[in-house]
């Protein structure tokens, strides 16, 4: 077998496993939404993703009325976590570094996992609860990702969490990283092409696309 086949199976049964252990969370309570998060049972629970521009104003729409849960980061949001596989850790320290330096939105809080998950949860319960303390989940989409089980529990969790609560919905956003192809899972989301480069003449416009999401999700989720 292969190098792509042994991933490719790894993958898949990484992705079954978290199914049904975020099932079980669901089932028993630990994963559950915040009373000012609560679930919808409305239809638009299983609408497809649509990310930046076209949907920025329906977005914009849908969570006029949002209400923030308060009981972390001492009343706080971060703008964003990224979410890497273990090898993209100097790549996506590199992002969080651009991000915040690059983009003009004031005192912008980018993290990564480890640096919010409380110590002493589960890595895989603070994987889960990501959108409960950011305001956006960033998926730095690179070929390594399909390699991590614990990450792609990570990228699945949340992924179903914006699916099943309209109030999560929009919150994922895919980084492509070096051209890499889009997972079947994330085929109804919109991906933002990432820029590392800051003399790169495509880096205004990530920088502009970013800006306006930061801001937007701000105005929302105060």
């Amino acid at each position: 077998m292969s190098g792509k086949d042994v991933c490719l199976v790894f993958g898949t049964a990484a992705v079954c496993w978290m199914f049904g252990y975020y099932w079980t969370k669901r089932q028993t309570g630990l994963t559950t939404t915040p009373a000012s998060f609560s679930q919808s049972d409305s239809p638009s629970r299983t609408s497809a993703q649509l990310i930046p521009e076209n949907s920025e104003e329906d977005a914009r729409l849908d969570g006029n009325d949002l209400e923030e849960d308060r009981d972390h980061v001492g009343g706080q949001w971060y703008d964003a976590v990224i979410l890497h596989a273990s090898e993209d850790e100097m790549a996506a320290r590199l992002c969080q570094e651009i991000l915040q330096e690059q983009v003009n939105v004031p005192n912008l809080k980018i993290s990564l996992p480890d640096d919010i998950i409380t110590p002493g949860t589960p890595t895989l319960d603070g994987l889960a609860i990501l959108l409960l303390k950011c305001r956006l989940v960033i998926i730095y989409h690179s070929r390594h990702m399909s390699m991590d089980g614990l990450m792609l529990f990570g990228k699945q969790a949340n992924i179903i969490q914006s699916l099943d609560d309209p109030q999560k919905r929009n919150r994922i956003i895919p980084f492509i990283v070096d051209g890499e192809e889009m997972s079947v899972d994330m085929c109804t989301i919109q991906p933002v092409n990432y820029t590392n480069d800051i003399r790169s003449a495509n880096f205004p416009n990530f920088k502009n696309k970013m800006e306006r999401l930061f801001l937007m999700w701000r105005d929302k989720i105060a």
